[in-house]
C-alpha cells in the first residue's frame, strides 16, 4: 500500500510526460538555470554504456563512500521503489524529500516547456545532491549520452562501459551511430574511459574522441583486469592491486570493477585521496540488486536484468561458470522496444524451458512466445509473473536452475513480491 508521500510524488510526476517530444538537453537546462544551477555545485562523474553502467556507477559510489567521502548516486530504472534512483551516502532519499524537490521543479517548469518524467527526476537528484553538499555525485546516463538529461554536468571523468545494439530507434541502427551518441558525454581535456568492444574503439571511437579533444583510455591498454584465483588483479602504470573480489558475481564484473578503479585513479590525480584499501573494501561491499542475485535456494533461483543480445552472451558464460545445474528453466519478459528475439536466440540451447510472462508496460507474452519458438526454445505462456515463478519452481528439479530475466521491470516486480535483498529465501518454502 502506497504511503501518502509516495502518492503525492506520483501525483506530481503524472503531470510530466513519460516520453518527451524529442530527446535533448534544452528543457532541463532552462529549469536548472531557473533553480540556480544546482548541478554545478559539486564534482560529478558520468557513466554511460549499453550494459554494465549501473554496476560501474555502484562500484564507484561504494569505493568513494568507503573512502570517507559524501556521495550522491543517480541511477535508473528503479526496482522496488522510485526513491532508489536517488541515494546519498548509500541511503535512498525519502518520498517526503523527493516530493519537496519535485515541488521546486514544478514551480519553475510550466507545462508548455514539456519537461519529461525522467528530466524532472534528474533535476530532483541535482537538487538533493546540492542541498546535502555531496563531495562527488555519480550519474548514470539514462539513454545514449549526447542528448540525455544527465549530460548537463561538467564531469571530472566520463565512462563508456560497453557498446552494443540497443534502443536503435532512438540511437541509430549501427554500432558506430550508437557509439557517437554515447561519446557525447566526453569533454575536451577530460578523461573518457572505455570498456568494450575493443575493436570498435580502435577502428572508430578513439579517433572521434581525440577530435573532440577528450583524453580516451581503454581497458586492456592503459589499465587492465587480470583474473586471479577468486577475483582479479588491477594493473595500470601507477597501481597494482592484487586479489580484488567484487561483491557482484560474474567474471564480466571484473571489467566493470576495473573501470571503477580507473575512475578512482583519475580522481586521485585531481586532488582526492582515495586509498587502495578503500578500493578493496568498496568493491567487496557494493550492493546492486538484480545482477545475478540469488533469491531462492530450492531450487536455486537467480534474478538478472539482462535484456539485450550483448548481455545475453555474458549471462550465458557467467551461468556456466558460476552455477552447476542440469536444466535451466527461464522466466522471461521484455519491454516491447527491446530486441528480445535476438536475446532469446542467444540464450537458445541453454534453456530447457522458457516461461513467457509480463508485468505492466512490458510486451505481450504471446509475442514473446512466438519469438521464443522461432529461436527453437520449448516455451509456454503464463501471464501472471508470480504464477510463472511458482510453475518454474514446480517444474525444476533439485539440480536445475531457475533464471528470471529479460527486464529490470520484471526483476523489480519479483523482488517486491519476494521482498528479498540478499541470499537466503527458499523457493520451496
Amino acid at each position: 500500500m502506497k504511503t501518502q508521500w509516495e502518492t503525492r510524488v506520483l501525483g506530481i510526476l503524472s503531470a510530466f510526460p513519460r516520453s518527451p517530444e524529442d530527446l535533448g538537453t534544452e528543457r532541463i537546462k532552462v529549469v536548472l538555470r531557473r533553480l540556480g544551477s544546482p548541478h554545478l555545485r559539486y564534482p560529478s562523474l558520468l557513466v554511460a554504456g549499453t550494459n554494465g553502467k549501473g554496476s560501474v556507477a555502484a562500484f564507484t559510489e561504494s569505493i568513494l563512500r568507503h573512502a570517507g567521502l559524501s556521495t550522491g548516486l543517480y541511477t535508473s530504472p528503479h526496482l522496488k521503489e522510485l526513491t532508489e534512483r536517488i541515494s546519498i551516502n548509500g541511503s535512498n532519499i525519502t518520498f517526503e524529500q523527493l516530493y519537496d524537490y519535485l515541488l521546486m521543479v514544478r514551480s519553475v517548469s510550466e507545462p508548455a516547456l514539456g519537461l519529461s518524467y525522467f528530466e524532472a527526476l534528474t533535476v530532483a537528484a541535482f537538487l538533493a545532491f546540492a542541498e546535502r553538499r555531496v563531495d562527488v555525485a555519480v550519474m548514470e546516463v539514462g539513454l545514449g549520452g549526447r542528448l540525455d538529461a544527465t549530460n548537463v554536468v561538467d564531469p571530472l571523468v566520463s565512462v563508456i562501459t560497453s557498446i552494443s545494439l540497443d534502443h536503435q530507434r532512438l540511437l541509430g541502427d549501427t554500432m558506430e551511430a550508437i557509439a557517437m551518441e554515447k561519446a557525447g558525454i566526453a569533454r575536451h581535456g577530460t578523461p573518457v574511459i572505455y570498456g568494450t568492444p575493443r575493436a570498435l574503439f580502435d577502428d572508430f571511437l578513439e579517433s572521434r574522441l581525440s577530435v573532440m579533444g577528450a583524453l580516451p583510455e581503454v581497458l586492456g591498454r592503459e589499465f587492465d583486469a587480470i583474473p586471479s584465483e577468486n577475483g582479479f588483479d588491477y594493473q595500470s602504470n601507477d597501481w597494482r592491486i592484487k586479489g580484488l573480489i567484487p561483491a557482484l558475481p560474474g567474471a564480466f564484473q571484473y571489467e566493470n570493477a576495473a573501470l571503477a578503479v580507473r575512475i578512482i585513479e583519475h580522481l586521485n590525480h585531481k586532488g582526492f585521496a582515495i586509498s587502495q584499501r578503500a578500493v578493496r573494501t568498496g568493491l567487496a561491499r557494493t550492493n546492486w540488486p538484480a545482477r545475478l542475485q540469488i533469491i531462492a535456494s530450492r531450487p536455486v533461483t537467480v534474478v538478472d536484468g539482462a535484456h539485450n543480445p550483448g548481455a545475453a552472451l555474458r549471462l550465458r558464460e557467467t551461468l556456466r561458470k558460476t552455477f552447476k545445474f542440469r536444466n535451466l528453466v527461464m522466466v522471461h519478459s521484455s519491454k516491447p522496444n527491446k530486441d528480445y528475439a535476438a536475446f532469446l536466440k542467444v540464450m537458445g540451447d541453454m534453456v530447457h524451458l522458457a516461461i513467457e510472462t509480463t508485468v505492466n508496460g512490458l510486451e505481450a507474452p504471446d509475442r514473446l512466445l512466438e519469438a521464443a519458438q522461432a529461436a527453437g526454445l520449448e516455451a509456454r505462456v503464463i501471464d501472471d509473473p508470480h504464477k510463472a515463478i511458482r510453475t518454474a519452481w514446480h517444474l525444476a528439479g533439485p539440480d536445475d536452475l531457475v533464471l528470471i530475466c529479460g527486464s529490470l521491470y520484471l526483476a523489480g516486480e519479483v523482488l517486491r513480491w519476494m521482498d528479498v535483498q540478499s541470499i537466503g529465501h527458499s523457493g520451496a518454502a
